[in-house]
């Protein structure tokens, strides 16, 4: 019992000393290393345990496995080198070894008791045949390593050597003369083998692997390069990215290795390549697809909608529209970057917004909201393209979105995107005034630039000049070179309004004097605003009286119209009139 105590007292402190000197070392990690060398242990003592006990036997020696061990015990370690091991590992092996070798010293000498027909020299020769696999093993391993030749004769031991290393002296001849010729005979086969063994894994490393290792790192490249050409907008086409054999060389530092792995390397990327490549591609391909068929269906209750991505939120609110219909938001594949245009830098996706009932459209009793996901500087808007243009929207930055109305009226679907404007001038006397968000709107059109003084003086009246130069930049006019306009006397006035005028007389929009002038510096009334609107809006149905009523009705204003139609309008009232008439598709 005190021996058992002490054993285990020795064993605890080898693990605390261990530790101490090891911290970075887990006990666990320590228990388990424990365990296996202890198995290790316990399955040599096992076949030593197995022989000795034969030999013991054979030689009719008593049972005595105690003795048998000491003796053992040497050979195992001076065989196992287990002096260069750790003194935790050492005991733990040892531990296992001296079990293993009771149990089999033990099991095997009394089955032989009971029965044996085996000779010595039998016993001899598989004894020796143990032992000489082994120590063949080992040396022809070591001696490849070497580079030393295939020649077993070099380094087996001796019958001298034999006879005192494994106290063979002590037995009998017919079995030592057993144990030397199964010794050598399985010294030959085994040093012949693990040399044979070890050239052949080493080829084998250095060049069959290289195929393995290749296409591992190709089909990682490929699949890098797949969702990026796929996210580009460019063709299925694995062949157009695959790198050069010279590229590959150089990123995978092949030039230093064996030029058959180099080969396989080179033929395993390409292979692993093309596979990354295309299975990504179509893969992504395939996910869009299926997220943008997503189509809601919307009642009069109204819904919100989301897209896959969550960057785009559609908000319906209850009763804006009444017939049930599908609405659906797509996300253009379409990379950000192609977006641009030379003013505007996106910074989302395009999102389409499809309609789809018996119509194709809705009427809007209510607005509708657009909300994107947006973090950055306040120079962002949510635009719309509208004819192959991406036309500003009055949008709200707050916190982490920024968010647009479409108005009520006839909606058939849109296609939006946000981006920011680093250019547009910022006017000051805007922000105060009742038509603020048209005003502003407007100027990130850039159909109104202000004055010099940063300025846009949305209270102050208009010239008929002013008023014409302003309907082109809304409605796009393509001016051409036409010298009619010195038909009127008093062409030298028109100034930076002169090919407005033009235009705008040629289609039969607005007309001169009967003195023949133009008098683009008067200026220009409610009445002649009507006359003219109806010449220019769709269908000819344009009444004044409309946006005076749509004024006082949204924006709490009350124009100088309802006094006279004869009374001169003001900056901001011809704003906030075609900005009405342009984003119901009047214009």
């Amino acid at each position: 019992m005190g021996c058992n105590i002490m054993k285990k007292s020795v064993l605890l402190c080898f693990i605390l000393i261990f530790i101490m000197v090891f911290p970075n070392v887990t006990f666990a990690n320590i228990i388990n290393q424990n365990e296996i060398a202890e198995e290790n242990g316990r399955n040599i003592g096992r076949m030593s345990g197995e022989i000795s006990g034969q030999r013991d036997y054979i030689n009719n020696r008593k049972n005595n496995w105690e003795s048998a061990y000491k003796e053992e015990e040497k050979r195992v370690i001076l065989l196992y080198e287990l002096e260069k091991e750790t003194t935790i590992y050492r005991a733990f092996f040892l531990k296992g070894f001296k079990e293993g070798f009771k149990e089999f010293y033990e099991k095997t000498y009394k089955e032989l008791e009971s029965k044996s027909k085996e000779t010595p020299f039998d016993y001899g020769v598989s004894h020796g045949s143990f032992f000489g696999s082994l120590l063949g093993t080992t040396f022809g391993t070591k001696e490849y390593h070497e580079g030393k030749t295939n020649d077993w004769r070099r380094s087996v031991p001796a019958d001298r050597q034999l006879i005192k290393e494994y106290s063979l002296n002590r037995d009998t001849d017919i079995y030592t003369e057993g144990f030397i010729i199964g010794f050598k005979m399985a010294y030959e086969e085994n040093y012949s083998y693990a040399f044979r063994h070890a050239n052949v894994e080493n080829h084998r490393l250095t060049k069959e692997k290289g195929f393995l290792h290749g296409e591992i790192a190709g089909e990682k490249q490929g699949v890098f390069l797949g969702k990026m050409d796929f996210i580009d907008g460019k063709a299925n086409d694995w062949k157009l990215q695959l790198p050069t054999d010279q590229k590959i060389t150089l990123q995978a530092n092949l030039l230093k290795e064996n030029p058959q792995y180099r080969e396989g390397f080179l033929a395993g990327y390409k292979e692993g390549f093309k596979k990354g490549y295309i299975e990504t591609y179509q893969q992504a391909n395939l996910t869009s697809l299926l997220e943008n068929t997503n189509y809601v269906e919307v009642s009069m209750l109204g819904n919100t909608i989301n897209t896959s991505d969550n960057m785009l939120t559609c908000t319906i609110k209850p009763g804006t529209f009444y017939w049930d219909t599908f609405i659906s938001l797509e996300k253009e594949v379409k990379p950000v970057y192609l977006l641009n245009t030379p003013r505007l830098e996106a910074t989302t996706n395009k999102y389409i917004i499809n309609v789809a009932n018996h119509l194709g459209y809705v009427s809007l009793k209510e607005p509708i909201t657009l909300e994107f996901k947006y973090f950055g500087t306040e120079r962002a808007g949510i635009y719309q393209l509208v004819e192959g243009e991406w036309r500003y929207l009055f949008s709200k930055i707050e916190g982490n979105t920024i968010s647009t109305m479409i108005p009520n009226g006839t909606y058939s679907g849109g296609e939006y995107a946000v981006f920011i404007d680093d250019t547009y001038p910022l006017l000051k006397d805007i922000y105060t005034h009742w038509a603020r968000e048209e005003l502003y709107t407007f100027v990130r059109r850039y159909y109104v630039s202000g004055y010099t003084d940063g300025t846009v003086r949305p209270s102050e009246k208009v010239s008929r000049g002013e008023f014409v130069t302003l309907l082109s930049r809304v409605l796009k006019w393509n001016f051409q070179n036409n010298n009619s306009t010195a038909e009127f006397n008093d062409v030298k006035e028109f100034g930076v309004h002169g090919k407005a005028i033009f235009n705008a007389v040629e289609k039969g929009y607005i007309k001169g004097y009967p003195d023949n002038t133009f008098k683009p510096n008067n200026y220009i009334t409610y009445q002649e605003i009507e006359w003219i609107m109806q010449r220019i809006v769709k269908g000819n149905s344009f009444l004044w009286l409309d946006i005076e009523e749509q004024m006082l009705y949204e924006k709490y204003t009350r124009s100088q119209s309802i006094f006279s139609m004869n009374y001169h309008i003001t900056r901001g009232e011809i704003i906030y009139m075609l900005h009405q008439l342009q984003n119901r598709g009047k214009l």
